[in-house]
């Protein structure tokens, strides 16, 4: 079986040639990146070792789903995409169901990477090409994630339906209060329910109450 080492350096050697030239840049543990001014793509190998096979994951995010997700959860450029309902890359397209290609030995991973590399010249490119289109990212978005869909539709001008989800997760965060002792007891959630509740224009006095608490742990700027 070949271990992860290995594993990365065929993937360079056979599938990182083909993606560097598109633009993509290699970020390392199988995952090739691309960065523009309208957000990044991304193209990663997720491998199951003890099946010595891995999945193929492809998207593209969006530069202000990328600035929300980098400051509230602190993503990264190689994380490969927000959620979407059709994450995976496989010989017949993109879809919700990934293919699991083998690479138990050299000469199945370069078999494998071949298969890979007409599937994306095939799909890929024109998949992250159409997820350029504010529109069809957020009908693309994953509905359980409730943020990233509404930042989705919000670009897409569809405020009805960017309000539904922001609305969604106020909803969420207010069971959370409710259920479990109060948000004003857990901080961590704290700036991302103040996000939500100023992009649905809603002062409250729980809103209020932890805009004071958080005011009281921001260090003050030295004088």
């Amino acid at each position: 079986m070949l271990n992860s080492r290995i594993l990365d350096e065929i993937v360079r050697e056979q599938l990182g040639v083909l993606l560097v030239d598109r633009g993509y840049v290699d970020a390392g543990r199988s995952i090739f990146v691309r960065i523009d001014e309208s957000g990044h793509d991304c193209v990663a190998l997720d491998p199951s070792p003890k099946k010595a096979r891995f999945r193929v994951m492809i998207g593209h995010v969006p530069a202000y789903i990328y600035e929300y997700a980098h400051e509230y959860h602190g993503m990264g450029r190689a994380d490969c995409g927000t959620p979407q309902q059709s994450p995976y890359l496989n010989p017949g397209g993109v879809s919700s169901k990934p293919c699991f290609w083998p690479y138990n030995t050299k000469e199945h991973l370069v078999r494998s990477l071949v298969s890979v590399q007409q599937a994306y010249l095939a799909a890929g490119e024109k998949r992250l090409t159409d997820l350029r289109d504010p529109a069809t990212y957020a009908a693309e978005a994953d509905p359980e994630a409730l943020i990233p869909t509404a930042l989705a539709w919000e670009a897409a001008g569809n405020v009805e339906r960017a309000t539904h989800y922001f609305t969604e997760m106020r909803d969420r965060y207010l069971r959370i209060h409710a259920e479990f002792e109060g948000l004003p007891t857990h901080p961590e959630t704290w700036r991302e329910f103040l996000f939500v509740m100023h992009k649905l224009g809603e002062s409250t006095p729980l809103t209020c109450q932890i805009e004071e608490l958080q005011a009281s742990r921001t260090p003050s700027p030295a004088a």
